[in-house]
């Protein structure tokens, strides 16, 4: 598992995901901060002043977890339903010196970055499988209250082109959707405003962006569907902060 982590000073930093608990508002993880050497406890959301999203996890893959763990931390403190590491998840004193912020053993510390070398490189990601697809559903949170900021067409000369959207308002993520060839394009003025919940699937060598979550198939399209289709989407994201009048 792969997470974009906000700290609380603002600096953003991708880690490899040890645990994950929780539900819902008080999901959180366990993850490592190089620049500070140091692991941490970081809730998905902070509700301080408003709604920031803190942790975008950009892969979901839990190979190596452990599942459903209850971890206890103290004699009254437990946690239950956790996923992670094994040698964090059944070391009760470990997982609560991280979320205590206390000092940790530094073979610990060299667990966590030998995973670091085996993070991904570039900023573009690929949809080449549902796993793929699901991924930038779960970080984008579906698109859910998101906008469709702009589409920007560009033909080529053998006429497959290139579409770029830009999907503003994803809890917390700005997201560029890059298709390139075959492209094929749908616009419904009752939706395209204001999205509720995308589907993204593939089919038939394309892959298909719709904004209703129920679209699983081709057939599935009709004359009130926002869709994008191409033979290749990529897709990057940038973070949204709240506008300092809105604290």
């Amino acid at each position: 598992m792969l997470a974009k982590i906000v700290a609380q000073d603002k600096r953003e930093y991708y880690s490899p995901v040890f645990a994950f608990f929780g539900r819902g508002w008080r999901t959180a993880v366990i993850a490592f901060d190089r620049e500070k050497n140091e692991f941490a406890y970081v809730k998905m959301y902070d509700g301080e002043k408003g709604i920031d999203r803190c942790v975008f996890i950009v892969d979901w893959s839990e190979e190596g977890f452990l599942q459903d763990r209850t971890v206890k931390l103290s004699f009254f403190r437990r946690l239950r339903s956790v996923r992670g590491y094994g040698w964090l998840v059944e070391n009760g004193k470990l997982f609560a010196d991280i979320v205590d912020g206390n000092p940790v053993d530094a073979r610990y510390k060299e667990k966590a970055l030998a995973l670091f070398e085996d993070l991904p490189h570039g900023e573009w990601r690929l949809i080449e499988s549902p796993k793929d697809a699901e991924d930038l559903l779960w970080m984008s949170g579906y698109f859910h209250d998101g906008m469709i900021d702009s589409a920007s067409y560009d033909r080529d000369g053998d006429g497959d082109g290139r579409l770029d959207v830009i999907v503003s308002g994803c809890w917390g993520a700005r997201i560029c959707l890059h298709f390139v060839g075959g492209i094929k394009m749908q616009f419904c003025e009752e939706t395209v405003n204001m999205l509720t919940e995308a589907s993204l699937f593939l089919e038939d060598g394309f892959v298909y962006w719709t904004d209703d979550y129920s679209v699983k198939s081709v057939k599935d399209i009709t004359d009130k569907t926002t869709y994008f289709r191409a033979n290749l989407l990529q897709w990057k994201w940038e973070t949204e902060y709240r506008a300092p009048e809105d604290e």
